[in-house]
Formats: structure tokens, C-alpha cells, sequence
């Protein structure tokens, strides 16, 4: 098996502050209304191909400041050796709802770095749409201490939604 990917396991990543802007779309708009959308995966395990974890989301209009809490969910995804990436989530919750967001995209790299390259889609009642590129952030990085458009660091949203570090 192609161990290409193992570098995933026990790595954090997040949304710089140029890929924030996201998209938000009720049934009885005619036009989107413009969100920030600051995600964090923490991914904790990775096997043959496939990794899992957690996600912590702090979504807001982007013409208000955020009184938003975040919301928390799991993530499962698939990587194949030429990097094709497919992720799902399942919101944290007492009603145990089943996926409500996709995301699929690839592994390239930006300044000898890999990054995903991320498509989203979610919502029930709204539709959301964000593209991102996501970049690993560690302990001691700017991006760890206070993440861009929010009031977080990378351990404070993640405890937020209800998940160790």
C-alpha cells in the first residue's frame, strides 16, 4: 500500500486568511449572501488511503462580527496515491444526524508545502459553498496562536466544539 499520505496522521489545518470568504444561499434568495467560514480539521488517525477526525466551524456573515459558537463535527476521507481527495462530516449531535457536507479536492503543493485544495458543499434549508486552499498549521506558527478572521487559536476552537488537542 502506497504509505505516501501517512504524514496526515496527528496533523491540524486550517483556512488562511484569503480563502475565508464563503457563500451562503436561502430559498428565497436571489443572490448569495457573503460568509467567513474559519474551519479546523484535526486529523487523528490515517490508514491504506483513509483518514479521520475532528472539525471544529466558526461561520458568520461577513458583514457582522461573530457571536457565533462553533460547531463541531467528524470527519471521514479518502486520499488516493495521486492525491484526489474526498471528505465527509457528520455534525455532533443529539439527534445523530447523518452527513450534512462534502468536500472534495486534491493534495498539491504551494511552496514545496502540501496543501488540500477543497470544494464544499452542505445545508439543508441553506446552501452553503465554500473552496479553500487548507494549510497544515503547527504548534509555534502565528496561524496556531490566532487564527485568521477569528477570535481563536487552533486549540481554543477546537475545545470550542467540544474536542481535546
Amino acid at each position: 500500500m502506497n504509505n505516501k499520505w501517512n504524514f496526515l496522521k496527528g496533523t491540524y489545518w486550517y483556512v488562511p486568511q484569503e480563502y475565508l470568504p464563503a457563500t451562503k444561499m436561502g430559498g428565497n434568495d436571489t443572490e448569495p449572501t457573503l460568509m467567513i467560514d474559519q474551519t479546523v480539521w484535526q486529523i487523528t488517525g490515517y490508514k491504506d488511503g483513509y483518514f479521520w477526525g475532528n472539525c471544529a466551524v466558526l461561520m458568520y456573515q461577513a458583514s457582522d462580527s461573530s457571536d457565533e459558537q462553533p460547531s463541531s463535527m467528524r470527519l471521514i476521507g479518502s486520499v488516493t496515491p495521486d492525491g484526489s481527495v474526498q471528505i465527509s462530516f457528520m455534525p455532533l449531535n443529539q439527534l445523530g444526524a447523518a452527513m450534512s457536507t462534502s468536500g472534495w479536492g486534491k493534495m498539491t503543493k504551494q511552496n514545496d508545502q502540501w496543501v488540500f485544495e477543497m470544494q464544499m458543499a452542505s445545508g439543508t434549508t441553506d446552501l452553503y459553498s465554500h473552496w479553500a486552499l487548507m494549510h497544515l498549521t503547527t504548534e509555534g506558527e502565528p496561524s496556531w496562536h490566532k487564527l485568521p478572521g477569528i477570535d481563536y487559536s487552533v486549540p481554543e476552537l477546537l475545545e470550542a466544539a467540544g474536542f481535546e488537542v
